[in-house]
């Protein structure tokens, strides 16, 4: 049998990686007991996370533990087991033996060692560590042994303690990226409702997210595509000129909300497939950027894309009763919001051009919305349901 150095850089690097690797992908945490069972053949090797006193679903790895002595632990003497009742009081961190919390004599004098790990010969020679504690879960790393080794058991305890600061740390990291990324789904999940193509650029119009209409849309490379490193490019570089100088510019409103942008919504983008040219619309997401939870940088924007075939209406109902519009207003609200032109806008609805500049100050006015731009994104607060 090979005998592992446990201390040498080489080993201890590989299981310091897999503990990182595992704050990403919990399933690394398997390779990560796999090399200490290794270094110590014959160990109950575990690491749990109990939720309100159970092992939890998501935080149950272990090695040189019977199926059928989970499943009793599991079902039941959890619930008497000494190390759960004394482990409460000890602190985070601290790598400790088994004995220092739970006596042997106290130990035997209990139900959990004459029913549980007597008759099913489990080591109780133990010692862990309690990686994360709160209200509701506590997740433990523990080795447990037949016999009292000293010198293998010091041996544990001093690996433990080299571990220990990487393991709180990727705990730390993993709730940290998980966070993010339920916000990140909840926010696709949001987008992908949008009936319109949407998309989240950065500063040099370099793609963070979009929704699966932009997707289809973008798939079909008429008149606008993604190149391979996420940059929105169209099939008029003159085009894709005006589309990046207006997205640096929405990303620096969005670092300085008191900076005012030009009217850079609807920018014409054609297609070479003779459809009408695509419309589209830029915003600042400094409401986004300003909240340091979503991790969301400071220098992003938000691209709705209008596709005058495909027309997705945007209900403006709401709208309507929220700010007291009249039905003439309401009428010139749902042209606008929904990628037409407010000269166009004025020929549909038989008025002069004038009258809807009068009418779109008036709309403004009662909604607080200064541009256009600015009312098309409280439309898009409420926007059209695939």
């Amino acid at each position: 049998m090979t005998i592992i150095d446990e201390f040498d850089p080489a080993s201890l690097t590989e299981l310091v990686g897999h503990i990182y690797e595992a704050a990403l992908d919990p399933a690394h945490w398997d390779e990560f007991l796999s090399i200490l069972e290794r270094i110590y053949p014959g160990s109950r090797v575990t690491l749990f996370g109990h939720e309100n006193g159970r092992p939890g679903e998501g935080m149950t790895f272990y090695r040189n533990f019977g199926a059928d002595d989970l499943k009793a632990y599991i079902d039941y003497y959890v619930t008497n087991s000494p190390y759960i009742e004394k482990g409460r009081s000890l602190p985070i961190g601290r790598p400790t033996h088994y004995e220092a919390f739970v006596d042997e004599r106290l130990l035997m004098s209990t139900e959990h060692y004459h029913d549980y790990v007597r008759p099913r010969r489990l080591g109780y020679w133990g010692t862990g560590v309690v990686v994360e504690r709160n209200p509701r879960r506590a997740t433990a790393l523990s080795l447990a042994d037949h016999k009292n080794d000293p010198d293998r058991r010091a041996s544990q305890l001093r690996l433990i303690d080299l571990l220990t600061p990487h393991l709180i740390r990727a705990f730390r990291l993993h709730r940290t990226v998980t966070a993010q990324q339920a916000s990140g789904n909840a926010a696709k999940l949001a987008f992908d409702h949008w009936a319109h193509p949407v998309l989240v650029l950065d500063s040099s119009a370099r793609l963070v997210v979009m929704n699966q209409t932009a997707e289809t849309l973008l798939a079909r490379r008429d008149g606008l595509w993604l190149t391979r490193n996420g940059q929105l490019r169209s099939v008029d570089e003159s085009r894709t000129a005006v589309l990046e100088v207006a997205v640096r510019r929405c990303a620096t409103t969005s670092i300085s909300p008191d900076a005012r942008c030009a009217d850079l919504d609807r920018i014409a983008l054609p297609r070479p497939s003779g459809a009408s040219p695509l419309r589209v619309m830029i915003s600042p997401l400094p409401f986004l950027a300003g909240d340091p939870t979503l991790g969301i940088a400071t220098d992003r924007v938000l691209l709705v894309i209008f596709d005058p075939d495909n027309i997705c209406r945007t209900p403006v109902d709401w709208i309507a009763r929220q700010f007291g519009l009249t039905p003439s207003e309401q009428r010139l609200t749902e042209a606008i919001i929904n990628g037409m032109p407010l000269s166009e806008a004025a020929d549909q609805l038989g008025i002069r051009l004038s009258t809807a500049r009068t009418r779109l100050k008036t709309i403004q006015t009662k909604t607080h919305c200064h541009r256009q731009v600015d009312l098309v994104r409280l439309a898009l607060s409420l926007p059209a349901i695939q």
